[in-house]
């Protein structure tokens, strides 16, 4: 019993040393490109969740992505280790109509019309880079892109800004709905410029942090010893 409660105890300290969740949410009904709603674009909110190696992105929805089966959905974000920026007007590789503020450099781009290879993953050097081809996870009302670190010139620690767009089919179609878009687009074409959010992947303590960390797991193990 004592083994198992330590397993326990170490495994939590473990979980909370190595990964980083952050929510995000934004409001519904703001899709208004014509033919509008479009539910499946409409995003409700966004959870990010980050390891020493994986980040993952799931888009929460109005409506169904499986059911409507033609939406694309986009990350776009600026690592703030890297100094090589696309700081164009449209900087994503997709050449969607918006605009990250202050530039980008990595990009994940997904679509639901495709049961396999439905997700590509992008870094910025002096061009944009396909680094990797992978799947999407779906479901009834959400969409969650996950990618290896690297395969987006990320590392363990790296601050990045960042939001999340819906967009169409076409080439310059625009941001249908964003976290931080500065307008809620009217026309598919209209640009869109997005302020961005800030989030730091998941990364190993500092030592103290981690002594504090691994004092609260003692305490907790002490706690469950005295009552057994």
């Amino acid at each position: 019993m004592k083994n198992t409660k330590l397993a326990l105890a170490g495994a939590a300290l473990a979980a909370v040393a190595v990964a980083n969740a952050d929510f995000y949410g934004d409001a519904i009904g703001d899709v208004a490109v014509p033919g509008a709603p479009f539910p499946h674009l409409d995003i409700t909110s966004v959870e990010v969740t980050s390891t020493l190696s994986t980040i993952s992105f799931k888009f929460n929805l109005n409506g169904s992505p499986i059911a409507t089966n033609w939406g694309k959905y986009n990350v776009v974000f600026r690592n703030l280790s890297n100094a090589n920026v696309n700081s164009g007007p449209v900087n994503n590789p997709w050449g969607r109509n918006y605009e990250l503020l202050g530039g980008s450099n990595g990009f994940i781009g997904s679509w639901a019309d495709a049961p396999n290879g439905n997700q590509q993953n992008w870094s910025y050097g002096a061009g944009w880079n396909l680094n990797s081809t992978t799947d999407n996870a779906l479901t009834g009302s959400s969409i969650t892109l996950t990618t290896n670190l690297s395969d987006v010139g990320l590392a363990a620690g790296d601050t990045i800004i960042f939001d999340v767009a819906t967009t169409g089919g076409s080439g310059g179609d625009t941001a249908v709905d964003s976290l931080t878009g500065l307008v809620v687009p009217t026309d598919w074409g209209q640009p869109v410029q997005m302020e961005g959010l800030l989030y730091t992947v998941a990364s190993v303590p500092e030592p103290g942090t981690m002594a504090i960390l691994g004092l609260g797991a003692a305490a907790i193990l002490r706690r469950r010893t005295k009552k057994s």
